[in-house]
């Protein structure tokens, strides 16, 4: 039940007013992430630790930490080869390189695709990123390697295998819920040097120091082969069946042949530094678990979601927050070593809603979410993660929370702030439905091709209306301002074509287009009924980053790129207009303007002519890393219902929260 998720947090005072100055309000207490990736170096002497925002490195003899640096989205990292350096890339392709003797960043570089990524790696000496391309055109994957600093395709594997419906369906999946952990198995072995990658008869395997092929043979190449495999050090593959645990087994790497047969069916696993042990999902309580490959059996759990093993040390995050080092060999509590982190800056919000009086703010990131009282700052609801938020004419938040066990269902919650209340909705939410502003939207599929979207009320599960799609599922984004949905179509593909057959104006626009696979069409649609309001047709630059950059302000479209830019279009002709600096976080139907942050950690609103009308300079990260004695800076100031991608757990209220909540 979600009033046994809600932190017990003292309802805040009542404040008749809201502070229109610019002095910043702490949220108090702040918003600690958790820890989700622990990792030793494979030499042993260092441990990294990485939340939604930051990577911290630790010593392991003498326990504790060295400093933290920012790595805002950053997607797991890992140690290089040498175990020198740290590397990690985020879903967008940039790419860091950090030393860990100078503290310091030593590379960086943003790499650019020619072809949309399904799924992306990052070898682990940070020269080589492996990319899954799916082109609109073809039927086939294609598997590319592409060099990081020059961004030259340097291996490329086309018509790689024809992915079925199940693969589809959890490209599509992955997709909705934003997850960037891939749909395709991949292993690096322990050294980091070679990549196994791919099901079936169609599996590759890559020498990441020459970047070229490996032969690889047996029993590797058969598709009665466990889907779930990780590295055994450099030359063995663990591979487990989850239901069929008598096919699970240890192979020689490359030839596939059979050196072991193991009793073992895990839903899912991972390697641990040392070879011998993988983790998987916990037993009982535990949310992971150690498990000895050799013995079959559980060694360790955890009830956080990160843990590693180096020889017979583990390092795991405890539920007060801090890293603890211990030994498997030895359970006594007392022989335990734990290091307390500082205070990550705030990760980009998953989620992020103001109430309509301006009051609470409500904001979650991946793990873990809060409500605020604006007024004095106070913490009112502490919770797990929420996946989306909406708050109710009445002063109602409905949060919608993802399945992370039997346990946690997916629900949606309705949180009152006055007087503090939390439940569940009564009803089932069904299996693809989300949040998504005032609607519960539902896709489902009826074949390969055609599918249906369904919205409800999430109020009662009422069907408010249905929209076929008998040509495909086009890509879809929720509007900022308003409740409108934005409907993405590549000009390319049969649901365009048959859309434009009978617009001559839509026809029209499409001739202008100078490079065809990057044109989209676009319709806005009415949320409450399903109409469609307005259609034009785009050409999106190379760093656009999916339909999730649009937003429609009266007659302009806004796209945000992955390049810090906004191109600003006619809805009416889709000529492009003018360019802005940032990405778009929030806008306002009624007075046409938009809020816009960018690298700088600058916000800007502007007009619907670009003329700048408000602008804020926020605290900034600091460009090194922090020590382990001091705390990096640690601020929050979304100016909107919107939540700009700043680092700090500061709230200032100024003249930005009147106008965007008149």
């Amino acid at each position: 039940m979600l009033e046994d998720q809600v932190g017990a947090t003292p309802t805040a005072p009542a404040a008749t007013a809201i502070s229109t100055n610019t002095t910043p309000i702490q949220l108090n207490p702040p918003l600690r992430l958790n820890i989700d990736h622990l990792r030793f170096s494979r030499d042993g002497q260092y441990i990294l630790a990485q939340d939604e925002s930051s990577i911290f490195v630790l010593s392991r003899s003498p326990f504790r930490e060295l400093f933290r640096f920012d790595a805002e989205r950053g997607l797991p990292a890992d140690f290089t080869p040498d175990s020198k350096q740290i590397a990690f890339y985020t879903p967008n392709l940039h790419v860091e390189l950090w030393n860990i003797a100078q503290q310091k960043l030593v590379s960086a570089h943003e790499v650019v695709t020619q072809e949309n990524c399904l799924q992306t790696l990052l070898s682990p000496d940070a020269r080589t990123l492996i990319c899954i391309a799916y082109p609109a055109a073809e039927v086939n994957l294609r598997a590319l390697l592409i060099d990081i600093e020059t961004g030259q395709v340097v291996f490329e594997k086309k018509d790689w295998f024809h992915p079925n419906f199940n693969f589809e369906m959890s490209v599509f999946v992955r997709q909705l819920e934003k997850d960037t952990s891939g749909v395709l198995t991949s292993a690096f072995s322990a050294d980091g040097n070679t990549l196994l990658l791919g099901p079936g008869a169609d599996r590759l395997a890559f020498d990441l120091r020459t970047r070229t092929p490996i032969k690889i043979s047996g029993a590797l190449t058969s598709y009665d082969f466990p889907i779930t495999y990780c590295f055994e050090g450099n030359d063995k593959i663990v591979a487990v069946h989850a239901l069929q645990a008598a096919n699970s087994g240890v192979f020689s790497f490359p030839d596939g042949k059979r050196l072991q047969s193991l009793k073992l069916g895990l839903p899912f696993m991972n390697a641990t530094t040392t070879a011998g042990y993988v983790t998987t999902s916990g037993s009982n309580e535990a949310v992971v678990g150690v498990v000895d490959v050799n013995a079959t059996k559980y060694v360790l759990g955890s009830k956080s979601p990160a843990i590693d093993v180096f020889g017979d040390s583990f390092v795991v995050e405890n539920l007060a927050g801090s890293i603890v080092l211990g030994k498997l060999s030895d359970p006594n509590p007392m022989h335990i070593l734990s290091a307390n982190m500082p205070l990550s800056p705030l990760a980009p919000a998953r989620s992020t809603a103001i109430s309509p009086d301006g009051r609470y703010l409500a904001l979650s990131a991946r793990t873990r979410g809060a409500v605020w009282d604006l007024a004095t700052g106070k913490q009112i609801f502490l919770m797990r993660g929420f996946r989306s938020s909406w708050w109710t004419p009445d002063g109602k938040l409905l949060a919608e929370f993802t399945a992370t066990d039997k346990e946690h269902p997916a629900v949606i919650g309705e949180l009152t702030p006055e007087p503090r209340l939390a439940k569940n909705m009564a009803y089932k939410l069904p299996d693809q439905a989300h949040l998504e502003n005032n609607d519960l939207l539902e896709w489902k599929s009826q074949n390969k091709k055609a599918w249906t979207l369904t919205a409800y009320s999430p109020a009662d599960l009422a069907v408010k209306w249905t929209r076929q799609f008998p040509e495909g599922r086009p890509g879809y984004t929720t509007n900022y301002g308003d409740t409108d949905l934005i409907f993405s179509d590549l000009l390319l593909s049969s649901a365009a074509k048959e859309k434009l057959r009978s617009n001559a104006i839509l026809k029209e626009q499409t001739d202008a287009i100078k490079q065809k696979p990057a044109g989209r069409l676009i319709e806005i649609v009415n949320a409450e009924d399903g109409t469609v309001r307005a259609q034009v047709v785009v050409q999106v630059p190379l760093t656009y980053e999916g339909v999730d950059g649009f937003s429609r302000l009266g007659d302009l479209l806004y796209l945000s790129t992955g390049d810090n830019r906004i191109i600003v279009y006619s809805l009416k002709t889709g000529v492009q207009l003018r360019q802005l600096y940032g990405s778009v976080v929030a806008a306002d139907i009624a007075s046409q303007t938009i809020c816009t942050h960018n690298r700088r950690n600058e916000t800007t609103v502007s007009d619907k002519t670009g003329a700048e009308l408000v602008h804020l300079t926020l605290d900034s990260p600091s460009a090194l890393p922090s020590s382990a004695t001091t705390e990096p800076n640690s601020s929050y100031s979304p100016p909107t219902s919107v939540s700009p991608a700043t680092p700090s757990q500061t709230r200032r209220t100024s003249q930005l929260l009147r106008m965007f909540n008149d």
